[in-house]
């Protein structure tokens, strides 16, 4: 448990505290670098009274400026020249709208983070897939086991960090972008007077992204451990007695990839893991593919839908299904996130890794976040 308090406060720091890093700079020779607030307004100034031209959509991050509008090939350059000589400005990038179109905000702003290009992104060029039981993310869900008749608590503690990013990398539009990924999962008996923690579950990945468009993929080299609860063996002293706790004791490394098309509101993709250094032995491959519905996504608050397929070789691949549905929410309470809320149902081999060979069959409710 203390291990679970401590990846908390770890993981949270990350997300709440991010840090930027300015040098100090001789103020006899280089004049302090303008903050991005500072540039956006500067740059919607010039264009507005200097240039005049308000229709272009100004938005900044770390002194890379995207303008968005529907200007001529000339006006179009002498505003691109008149920008990248303000001070501060870093690079300038121009999205042409359609005529008379408007994009939608959801749109716009997944435009223009697509289009940074350096250290530290704060978004992943990889939507993470909802029904995937072990994505890195923060959740907290209530389960009912038919197969086992009981009450459970999941909490999720994870996140993805992007470390760095290549914008037009083999060419206009093709993305690249490296990160690191952690996540502890813990689940709690809740129909003990205790709420005896189970057990679990930690996973440290190095994730590459790339994205084209409408395709992307994900390729992550992962590894996974997965401990017992000292409330869950206090209970069960035979796994002790009977020299039979490394039946338990997961700890394997895994490569997967996974092929995602999402052209419009909904979405599929489609992959495959192999497993290498495992403990205990089992067959390496396993396979990955589902489907997603997200109508009006491009209103805050809309209606998804994820189904997730899963399928593994030691278990002569016999398929586990988990479907979702419920609410998702843009960019509150948390900026640059999305929350869910979300209905659960799942059957298959158990979602815990220490007892991956048992059968399950739950229903619940959860709400999740993701990037």
């Amino acid at each position: 448990m203390k291990q679970l308090i401590v990846l908390a406060w770890i993981v949270l720091a990350w997300i709440l505290c991010g840090a930027s890093v300015n040098p100090r700079a001789d103020p006899e020779v280089v004049p302090p670098t303008p903050d991005d607030h500072f540039i956006r307004g500067y740059v919607t100034a010039v264009l507005e009274q200097v240039l005049k031209v308000p229709s272009i959509q100004v938005e900044v991050e770390r002194g890379v400026v995207i303008l968005r509008g529907d200007l001529p090939g000339e006006e179009r350059q002498e505003l691109l020249d008149a920008v990248s000589r303000i001070h501060g400005v870093a690079r300038v990038e121009y999205i042409p709208l359609a005529t008379g179109g408007a994009v939608p905000e959801g749109q716009a702003q997944e435009e223009f983070n697509r289009a940074f290009h350096g250290f530290f992104p704060k978004d992943d060029l990889f939507t993470p897939l909802p029904a995937d039981p072990w994505e890195s993310r923060f959740f907290l869900s209530f389960r009912h086991s038919e197969a086992s008749g009981g009450n459970f608590g999941t909490v999720g503690l994870g996140e993805v960090f992007g470390l760095y990013r290549w914008k037009d990398v083999f060419g206009p539009g093709h993305h690249l972008q490296i990160n690191i990924e952690g996540a502890a999962f813990g689940y709690f008996d809740l129909d003990q007077s205790q709420t005896d923690l189970q057990n679990i579950d930690f996973q440290l990945g190095l994730p590459v992204v790339y994205r084209y468009e409408d395709f992307s993929t994900r390729l992550r080299l992962l590894h996974r451990s997965a401990h017992l609860g000292d409330e869950y063996m206090a209970r069960h002293p035979e796994i002790v007695t009977q020299n039979r706790l490394t039946d338990y004791q997961v700890d394997n490394n895994l490569f997967d990839a996974v092929f995602s098309y999402k052209p419009d509101w909904w979405r599929i993709y489609g992959g495959f893991a192999y497993l290498f250094d495992v403990m205990p032995e089992r067959d390496p491959w396993e396979m990955v593919y589902g489907i997603e519905l997200a109508p009006w996504d491009q209103y805050a608050i809309h209606p998804v839908l994820g189904v997730h397929f899963h399928l593994q070789e030691e278990f002569d691949w016999d398929l586990n299904h988990r479907y979702v549905f419920g609410v998702e929410i843009h960019d509150w309470p948390f900026r640059n996130r999305v929350t869910r809320l979300l209905g659960e149902y799942y059957h298959g081999k158990r979602l815990e890794w220490p007892f991956f060979r048992e059968e399950d069959e739950y229903i619940g409710v959860g709400l999740y976040f993701d990037m």
